[in-house]
C-alpha cells in the first residue's frame, strides 16, 4: 500500500474581532477506479489492479476495513484489510487480485468502510472471467538427491532433471542453494532458463564430504508454474548428519486369526516438518500354503489384508514426503494363530487341481462285523484298526468279503460332501466338525475346525479329486493343537490317490495333543469307466472313483 500527500491552497479570510465563526470539517473517501474489470484471466494463474483511496475532505478518513464481499468472494483477494487513517489529501493503493479456478465468469465487490459519513461502506464492483490457456507445469526427478553412503575425500555424482509437463514455456527464476557445501553444481546455475512443453533440463550435482557424519542441504527452484511456483529438492549424503526423515508408524496386531480381515493402520506416521505423506504398503511375508499375495488399498493411510492360512504374516510400510524424501521401512509381523483347539489346514502347489481334506475321527473298537475299512487299504478291519490283521480277517465270509466300503463311507468323517457331523456329546456342537471351506479352483486352502475336540484318535487324509489338466501336484498338510503347530508334512500326490498324512491323539483337556505324523501311504483309486471305456464323472464333472466318490457335491 502506498501513501502520497496533497498540498492545497487556501485563501484566508478576514475577520473582526467582534465575531467568531465555528464550521466543522468532515473526511471524504474518493476510490479511483470506481469499478475493475479483470477481463479475461488463465485459470489457475491471477492477475492484480490497484485500487486507489483519497481522503479529499478536511477531517481525518478512519478506514477500519477493506474486504471482499460477494458469491465469488473466495477467488478475489486484497492484500490490506485495514485498520488504516489518511489525513486530509493524503492517498494509499490496495492491490487486488483474481485468481479463477474455472471457466466462468465471476463477480465480487470490494467493500471499504469509513467514517466517511455519505459513505460508511463504499462498494466497489468487481468482474473477471477464467479462460483456458496453455500452462507451464514443472516436474523435477528425483524428487530428493540421496547419495547415500560416500567416503571422506571421494566424489560421487547424481543428476537432477527439470522438466516441463505443460503446455506452456517454463520458466525459471531463482534456483538456490542451502545447507551444506559439500554438494556442488556442476556447470551453469539454470536461474533463468526457459523449457519448452515437454523439454527437460539436466544439472550435475556433485557431492564430496568432508566429514563422515553427513551433509544435507536443499535446492529450491521458482518458476512460472502458476500451481508450483516454488519447489524444493532435499539433498543427503551418508546419513544427512543431523537431517531428520519422515517416519512410518504401523499400528496392526501382533497375534491374528486365519481367514482374517487384518486392518493396517499406519495414520500415525509423522514427517518432522509437517509436510504431507504418501504411503506405500507392501506384504513381505506370508506362510507356506498361503495364496495371500497383495495389500488392498496399499497407497492410503489404511489398508486392509484378507488371511488364509495359520502362521506368520509380515507387511512393511514406507512413507514419503512432498519433497521426496522416503522413510526407513517399518515392518510388522502378525502370528496367525487358529482359535478352535484342533486346525488341520491344506493347501497345494497348482492352480487348477482340486484336492479335498478328510478328518476322520476313529471308532475306539472295531469288529470284522462292523465291515469298515478304517485304514482305507481295501480290507475290512477285525479290531482296531490293525493292518496286521485284515489278511486273515478279509476271508472271513463275516466280513462281507473283504469289500472296501471306500472313503466316503467311512464312519465320522468329515469331508465336503458329508453334511452334518455330529460327534463326541450328542448335540454338542462344540465337539462337532467344521470344514471352513472347499476350495475346488486350486491351492487352497482348505481347513477343517473343532472347537472342543473330545478325547479320542483323529486320522488325516488327503484325496487328490481331480487335477483339471495340471498334473501332479504338492500337497501341504499342516495341524494345530491348541494354537501350536503339532505337524507339518508335504507330498507330490498324483490324481486318484488318497495320502495317509496321519493322525493326532486327543486327550486330556486343556493340554497339548500328541501327534504321529509322515505316514506316507498312499491308496490308487480305480476309475470307474463306462462299456466304452471312458471315465464316468458325476454330476459336477468330475471323475468318478469307484467307491470313493461322492455324488451331489
Amino acid at each position: 500500500m502506498e501513501r502520497t500527500l496533497f498540498v492545497a491552497l487556501f485563501a484566508l479570510g478576514a475577520c473582526d474581532g467582534n465575531e467568531t465563526n465555528v464550521n466543522r470539517v468532515y473526511p471524504d473517501l474518493v476510490v479511483t477506479p470506481a469499478s475493475v474489470d479483470f477481463g479475461d484471466v488463465a485459470v489457475l494463474y491471477s492477475s492484480a489492479a490497484p485500487v486507489q483511496v483519497i481522503n479529499a475532505g478536511l477531517a481525518s478518513l478512519e478506514i477500519t476495513s477493506v474486504s471482499i464481499a460477494g458469491a465469488d468472494a473466495s477467488l478475489f483477494a486484497v492484500d490490506n484489510g485495514g485498520p488504516l487513517s489518511l489525513a486530509k489529501d493524503e492517498s494509499a493503493v490496495f492491490s487486488v487480485t483474481f485468481a479463477p479456478d474455472t471457466y466462468l465468469p465471476f463477480a465480487a465487490e470490494l467493500v471499504i468502510e469509513s467514517n466517511d459519513e455519505e459513505h460508511p461502506d463504499l462498494r466497489v464492483p468487481l468482474t473477471g472471467t477464467g479462460v483456458y490457456a496453455p500452462t507451464a507445469d514443472i516436474a523435477v526427478t528425483p524428487q530428493a538427491l540421496e547419495f547415500g553412503t560416500v567416503d571422506v575425500g571421494e566424489t560421487a555424482y547424481q543428476v537432477l532433471e527439470i522438466s516441463n509437463e505443460g503446455g506452456a514455456t517454463l520458466t525459471l527464476g531463482n534456483a538456490v542453494q542451502h545447507g551444506s557445501g559439500a554438494f556442488t553444481l556442476q556447470g551453469a546455475d539454470p536461474s533463468g532458463y526457459s523449457i519448452a512443453p515437454g523439454q527437460s533440463q539436466q544439472l550435475i550435482w556433485a557431492y564430496t564430504p568432508t566429514i563422515a557424519e553427513g551433509d544435507n542441504g536443499t535446492y529450491v527452484i521458482e518458476s512460472n508454474d502458476p500451481d508450483e511456483p516454488e519447489i524444493t529438492v532435499t539433498i543427503l549424503g551418508n546419513g544427512g548428519g543431523d537431517f531428520v526423515y519422515p517416519e512410518a508408524v504401523i499400528n496392526c496386531d501382533e497375534t491374528i486369526e486365519p481367514r482374517q480381515v487384518v486392518v493396517l493402520d499406519g495414520s500415525g506416521s509423522t514427517d518432522p516438518e509437517g509436510k504431507d505423506l504418501s504411503f506405500n504398503w507392501t506384504l513381505d511375508g506370508t506362510p507356506v500354503g498361503s495364496d495371500v499375495d497383495e495389500i488392498i488399498d496399499d497407497t492410503l493411510p489404511i489398508a486392509h489384508f484378507t488371511t488364509d492360512v495359520a502362521g506368520e504374516y509380515t507387511v512393511g510400510l514406507v512413507v514419503t514426503n512432498t519433497d521426496g524424501v522416503s522413510s526407513a521401512k517399518r515392518s510388522c509381523k502378525m502370528d496367525a494363530i487358529p482359535t478352535e483347539q484342533l486346525h488341520v489346514e491344506l493347501s497345494w502347489s497348482t492352480n487348477s487341481a482340486d484336492l479335498d481334506l478328510h478328518l476322520v475321527m476313529v471308532d475306539e473298537v472295531a469288529t470284522c462285523e462292523d465291515g469298515l475299512d478304517n485304514d482305507l487299504d481295501g480290507f475290512v478291519d477285525c479290531d482296531a484298526v490293525s493292518a496286521e490283521d485284515d489278511g486273515p480277517c478279509a476271508s472271513d465270509p463275516e466280513c462281507k468279503g473283504g469289500v472296501s466300503q471306500g472313503l466316503f463311507s467311512l464312519p465320522n468323517d468329515c469331508n465336503y460332501c458329508s453334511g452334518t457331523n455330529d460327534w463326541g456329546v450328542l448335540l454338542d456342537g462344540a465337539d462337532n466338525p467344521s470344514l471352513d471351506i472347499d476350495d475346488r479352483s486350486g491351492y487352497g486352502p482348505e481347513n477343517t475346525n473343532i472347537d472342543v475336540p473330545v478325547d479320542g484318535t483323529y486320522r488325516v487324509l488327503i484325496h487328490y479329486f481331480d487335477d483339471h489338466g495340471d498334473g501332479d501336484t504338492v500337497a501341504i498338510v499342516r495341524v494345530y493343537a491348541m494354537g501350536h503347530i503339532i505337524g507339518e508334512r508335504t507330498l507330490t500326490m498324483s490324481l486318484n490317490t488318497v495320502w495317509e498324512v496321519g493322525q493326532v491323539n486327543w486327550s486330556g483337556s486343556g493340554s497339548t495333543p500328541s501327534g504321529t505324523f509322515g505316514v506316507t501311504d498312499i491308496y490308487h483309486l480305480n476309475v470307474v469307466s463306462d462299456a466304452d471305456g471312458n471315465p464316468v464323472l458325476d454330476a459336477s464333472g468330475h471323475t468318478k472313483s469307484g467307491p470313493y466318490d461322492c455324488f451331489g457335491e
